[in-house]
């Protein structure tokens, strides 16, 4: 088996098909990628507006919250994952092949959410970081496999509700339930 190790840094934008919000975060990742884990480092910057912090536990509908997402393709099991991790670091797991039907996970012990920066309120911005990681067992996913999908930052319920992502959704209204538009996530 060869080992391989790829990282790189994203910036997540408005999508430029849906409309700009009043106030918008920012949000960075630092994706690395090895033979048994992929690890997703996010950095966020928002002001009050865009942020919310209601998730009690885990299973919960994080993305009202000031989130962050991974979604992620497994060719070999023929779906896409979903983990939505809120700046609280609750989250909620799905996989299944459409946005219909999902199959929440049961067991969130192996989705290890690693506090970089606990929410803090600093000069009028909320800043936070959270690091996450997920093994390639988890979601069939092979060593030296690429990793495809797509990344997120959202709060659904805050009060200047907003959508940023990696790669653009043509779609007229935010959805990010779209595996068309998924992209290889590596290092270039």
């Amino acid at each position: 088996m060869q080992f391989y190790y790829e990282t790189n840094m994203y910036i997540l934008k408005n999508n430029p098909c849906w409309p700009v919000p009043e106030f918008i975060p920012e949000a960075s990742v630092k994706c690395e990628f090895d033979a048994k884990t992929l690890s997703f480092e996010f950095s966020v910057s928002e002001p009050p507006e865009c942020f919310r912090m209601q998730c009690q536990k885990d299973g919960e509908p994080c993305w009202q919250d000031s989130c962050v997402e991974i979604f992620v393709h497994s060719p070999s099991r023929g779906m896409y994952y979903n983990f939505e991790c809120s700046c609280t670091g609750f989250c909620l797991a799905e996989y299944g092949t459409q946005r219909a039907n999902r199959i929440q996970f049961e067991n969130y012990d192996d989705i290890h959410r690693i506090w970089q920066r606990r929410p803090e309120l600093i000069e009028g911005r909320y800043y936070w970081a959270l690091k996450v990681v997920i093994s390639r067992e988890l979601i069939g996913l092979k060593p030296d496999e690429s990793v495809c999908g797509n990344l997120y930052k959202c709060a659904s319920g805050a009060a200047c509700p907003h959508y940023l992502t990696l790669f653009p959704i043509d779609t007229p209204t935010p959805d990010f339930h779209r595996p068309e538009f998924f992209k290889p996530i590596w290092a270039e």
